[in-house]
């Protein structure tokens, strides 16, 4: 993520100090949710034009909000929440997508990502005046095998299209493109070519293991090839590729070691406004932001209230796995230079770091 300074708001750096003090300092207190939150992940909708064979979005529920609901979701998340991805299912579907993270950037969320496929990229360039990071799925560079892997085709050569013509707009816009890819246990091999695919294009690269049922993929367990895979995209992550993951990350992700999950730091919205605590995986509604004062206040209430429920095995999710890196482990992630991609691009500050 690579944002001005003028695009971090004080509290987004403020939650992030507080959060490593708590969590490194006051660990008595620090029960594992309690944190402040520096990102909400809003899924806007469930609906999408792809169909991965990997992802559960279509059967879940399609129903979606009227605009103006949309847009009172948004400021019932800011109070407290400084930072904002917008994800989905598919965001760029929707007819008012551009409404709404039109108003997400008025509202003043920052930095302010936006999770997408890219296929409709083209219709909604407006965008790009308007947002932090683009985060792009992408699983291979081979149109057969992506196209199958979605169920679109063509879909492979529009998205590869999208990213070459939209990676030489980012200096000028001042956003950040990363692609971010599934690791499948049958395409091991599609893995490298996307980071060389990146690097080539001057965009950064994220890699996640499949998860099933929030589970690891157990074709990916105890796997060799996997794990040298793993310890092949920490080395190139050394040598100066764009691999966004932090090593961290990668370390446990490669062994599933496991990790004390702080789910709060990044709370997920539902399309309807709904609160899920401590996370999606628990599927428990805490409350509804359309009825509610804050997305803040329903978490302060739910620390308070809320069953203390247990997940049993963890899910391995970089969205709660990576917050972990920067709160239990600060000083190494200064060390990887995370911060100065937080405070990079937008406005020319790039030239001059």
């Amino acid at each position: 993520m690579a944002l001005s300074l003028k695009r971090i708001r004080p509290q987004w750096l403020a939650n992030l100090a507080k959060n490593v003090v708590k969590v490194r300092f006051q660990k008595e207190s620090a029960r594992g949710r309690e944190v402040y939150p520096v990102l909400a992940s809003y899924n806007i909708t469930n609906r999408c034009d792809m169909r991965c064979v990997y992802c559960g979005y279509p059967k879940m529920d399609r129903r979606e909000l009227p605009t103006a609901d949309k847009l009172r979701v948004l400021e019932k998340i800011l109070p407290g929440i400084p930072a904002l991805d917008i994800s989905g299912g598919e965001p760029l579907i929707l007819p008012d997508i551009d409404e709404v993270i039109r108003h997400a950037h008025g509202l003043g969320f920052a930095p302010l990502v936006l999770n997408t496929d890219f296929l409709q990229m083209r219709r909604h360039e407006v965008l790009l005046d308007y947002v932090d990071q683009l985060i792009v799925s992408l699983d291979s560079t081979i149109p057969a095998v992506w196209d199958s892997i979605v169920g679109v085709k063509g879909a492979c050569d529009r998205v590869m299209g999208n990213l070459r013509h939209y990676a030489k707009a980012q200096d000028e816009k001042g956003f950040q493109i990363n692609i971010n890819a599934v690791i499948l246990p049958d395409h091991l091999d599609q893995v490298l070519p996307l980071l060389d695919f990146a690097a080539e294009i001057g965009v950064s690269f994220n890699a996640v293991p499949r998860v099933d049922g929030f589970e690891p993929n157990p074709e990916l367990v105890g796997n060799p090839e996997y794990r040298a895979l793993i310890d092949e995209l920490i080395r190139r992550k050394a040598e100066g590729y764009p691999v966004l993951n932090t090593t961290l990350y990668l370390e446990r992700v490669r062994d599933f070691l496991p990790y004390r999950c702080y789910a709060t730091v990044t709370p997920k919205v539902g399309p309807l406004g709904q609160v899920f605590y401590p996370c999606t995986k628990m599927h428990w509604v805490a409350g509804n932001l359309l009825e509610e004062p804050s997305l803040w206040a329903v978490l302060q209430r739910a620390y308070r209230e809320a069953p203390r429920h247990h997940c049993g095995r963890l899910c391995y999710m970089s969205c709660y796995m990576e917050p972990i890196h920067y709160l239990e482990h600060p000083i190494s992630f200064l060390a990887e230079g995370h911060l100065r991609r937080l405070v990079g691009r937008r406005n020319g500050l790039a030239e001059t770091a």
